[in-house]
């Protein structure tokens, strides 16, 4: 039985506010209601549920540690595994004995428990930044069964993060549970060799405990021999400026291992949009935005000019210049996901002029109170949907007075296209 909606809201509602001491202390005392067990879950397939943070991260991860073992616990057991109760994965001694970052730790601890499957989740923080990595392994062959790795920005968006990575592994956790085999036969056989390519020029490329063993020239890096056990699997750190690291996973067979790494995605500054919007038909509106933090945290500027006409006989169409200067952030979906949700803010100032020399040019100023935009992401393009919530000032030479701004349907609505680079 898969964790329902309402499950999953009341297990976030419970995290959520681990903004401050109290709130902590609270995560830390209603946290284990959240990791009950479905009937069905208490059979099968044994898990063990590790968590940890990097080294030198203190109390900053906790909340979202706390958030992490809970999603992983849930999924499992939606999936039909029997998770281990807690008390032991993170707290078990082998765990704790042990480098919390590596295999080894994690699957020593697990076979301590005897365990079929371990799941260990990490979180570090670098600044504004949470990367969040979750593996799934085979106890009894040791193999990497299934692999994430991503980041985005604390704050409320790093919860959504961490439930956006445990349900993009769902399916591979099922697949393992239904192909488990007991039986698979175990072999000390290791690769004759690593080969990797890449369109990346100048990427560095690590093991995940050691330095970065070299950079991919002319398409190619060979890496160091190292005897890994063919079914084993290698993570690869891969980093280059002006990119978004990643951790890609490479399951190792016999022979040579010949390996296409995935490009880097490209971290991206700038942006310009087009857009049309309601109630303005006769027009349209540009925007530049400035991302401080790549692909994240923004500030820009927006132009639209629209007009209103009856094109009756001796009417004057109505001009209207728009200007607004705004700051804001995406807040659910990282760089790569399909679709994005962000909300912002600023302040700005609409022009009005009636084309008549007997009738002044209006100005108009507005606080833009709260917008929000969702995006269809084909990096570097995506499709958006913006809506505004604007109150006009009533300052100066005006004609809205001090009201909420909108159309005669409803708020400000925008359909448009964004291009990054």
């Amino acid at each position: 039985m898969k964790e329902t909606p309402a499950e999953k809201k009341s297990r976030i509602r419970k995290v959520l506010p681990a903004a401050n001491l109290p709130a902590l202390f609270l995560l830390l005392l209603f946290f284990p209601a959240s990791t009950a067990l479905p009937a069905e879950a208490q059979k099968g397939l044994s898990v063990a549920v590790f968590v940890h943070a990097d080294p030198g991260e203190g109390e900053a991860s906790t909340a979202y540690l706390e958030h992490l073992s809970g999603a992983l616990a849930a999924r499992l057991a939606g999936e039909g595994f029997r998770v281990l109760p807690r008390g032991g994965g993170s707290s078990s001694p082998a765990f704790a004995a042990g480098d919390a970052g590596s295999g080894a730790a994690v699957l020593t601890a697990a076979r301590a428990l005897q365990a079929d499957a371990a799941a260990v989740g990490s979180c570090a923080i670098q600044g504004r930044r949470l990367f969040i990595r979750i593996k799934l392994y085979d106890v009894r062959t040791g193999k990497l069964e299934a692999a994430a790795m991503e980041y985005g920005l604390t704050g409320l968006s790093g919860y959504n993060l961490v439930e956006e990575m445990v349900d993009r592994l769902g399916p591979e956790m099922a697949n393992y549970r239904e192909s488990y085999d007991p039986d698979e036969p175990l072999t000390d056989e290791v690769m004759a060799g690593l080969l990797l390519h890449s369109p990346d020029e100048g990427m560095e490329v690590a093991y995940e405990s050691g330095a970065p063993f070299g950079r991919v020239e002319d398409g190619t890096i060979r890496p160091p021999y190292v005897p890994f056990r063919v079914g084993s699997s290698i993570d690869l750190i891969k980093s280059k400026p002006g990119h978004h690291p990643e951790v890609e996973t490479v399951t190792v067979t016999g022979g040579i291992n010949e390996v296409n790494l995935r490009p880097l995605a490209r971290k991206f500054r700038h942006e310009t949009s087009l857009y049309w919007s309601n109630g303005q038909s006769l027009g349209a509106g540009a925007g530049y935005r400035y991302y401080p933090y790549p692909d994240y945290l923004f500030i820009g500027a927006d132009y639209q000019f629209f007009a209103q006409h009856d094109f009756k006989a001796g009417s004057s169409p109505v001009l209207h210049n728009d200007l607004s200067l705004a700051a804001g952030a995406y807040l659910f979906g990282a760089h790569t996901s399909r679709v994005r949700l962000g909300l912002s803010g600023g302040l700005g100032v609409v022009t009005t002029s009636f084309t008549r020399p007997d009738l002044p040019v209006y100005t108009d100023y507005y606080i833009n109170y709260f917008s929000a935009f969702v995006d269809l992401n084909y990096r570097p393009w995506s499709f958006f949907l913006h809506m505004a919530g604007r109150i006009s000032l009533g300052w100066g030479n005006n004609i809205l007075g001090r009201k909420q701004m909108s159309e005669k349907i409803g708020p400000p609505v925008s359909l448009g296209v964004r291009k990054k680079w």
